[in-house]
């Protein structure tokens, strides 16, 4: 793991380079949860690295800390679940069965939105698990819209529709939704801000007059980028390249250092295999 130097205008290591696809801090900033890699196991530390605590034996996608910093909810690529801070056997907490993702804790930590890995058949809107009688409903207005993502004051929801691609807000109190951002080019996932006026994303455009890096998109709309991924060496595999943040509002990626080794088998009849 990487974090941004503003100083240097560059990625440098976090924490002697924790192995991590990314983290999430606790809202009571005491934790730090974590996928670490290549394995996506779930673990759980200080904000130091120190006090380590594997909640998970098998990969995990899209951790997301309860508003209580009690809980940890989570994707196990099936189905949403969550396990204590403390650690112990993580509870299942929807039956579906079906890829479902993107947990999102609803800010008085009594829901959990989600929804269906987005394929042309699971697109229905946001999913709403009410963790008393674990029912499900669809959010209002939510129809073909897909992985919430709640700020960190509570006020606002953004997340994904398409046709076309854009990110759009919901406003708590004034419980509707609007257009924030047209993507007219590839965009990456993101993270919200610590003061919730802005969120990061890690985006790879594709056209030559295009530059991927950190972008920042405020919640009136504005677009800029903010840095450049010097330093760092991107991941190809799709569950990774998630940003992070830090306490202090730094922004963090993954930098891969894996290695991709080619060999080249001789079978004893001659034939060769590379």
């Amino acid at each position: 793991m990487h974090v941004y130097d503003p100083g240097l205008k560059r990625f440098v290591p976090f924490l002697d380079g924790l192995a991590a696809a990314d983290f999430q801090l606790s809202p009571d900033k005491q934790w730090m949860a974590y996928r670490n890699y290549p394995q996506l196991h779930l673990w759980r530390s200080k904000l130091d690295g120190s006090e380590k605590l594997e909640l998970t034996d098998y990969g995990v996608f899209m951790p997301r800390w309860s508003p209580d910093s009690k809980w940890i909810a989570f994707s196990d690529f099936k189905e949403i679940c969550r396990v204590s801070v403390d650690g112990g056997t993580p509870e299942k907490l929807t039956s579906e069965g079906k890829f479902e993702v993107a947990p999102a804790w609803w800010p008085d930590g009594k829901s959990i939105a989600f929804n269906d890995f987005p394929t042309p058949n699971h697109i229905r809107g946001i999913k709403v698990l009410d963790l008393a009688t674990r029912k499900v409903s669809i959010m209002p207005g939510s129809e073909g819209f897909y992985v919430p993502s709640w700020s960190p004051d509570g006020k606002y929801l953004v997340a994904i529709a398409d046709n076309p691609s854009r990110m759009v807000l919901y406003s708590a109190d004034s419980k509707t939704w609007k257009d924030l951002q047209n993507f007219k080019s590839a965009w990456g996932y993101w993270v919200w801000a610590n003061d919730s006026k802005s969120l990061y994303f890690a985006v790879r455009l594709a056209e030559p007059e295009a530059e991927s890096g950190m972008y920042r998109l405020t919640i009136d709309g504005k677009w800029d980028q903010v840095a450049k991924y010097d330093g760092l060496t991107l991941s190809l595999v799709g569950f990774e390249g998630f940003p992070s943040i830090t306490s202090d509002g730094q922004l963090a990626m993954m930098s891969d250092t894996s290695v991709v080794q080619i060999y080249r088998a001789r079978w004893p009849g001659g034939g060769e295999m590379q």
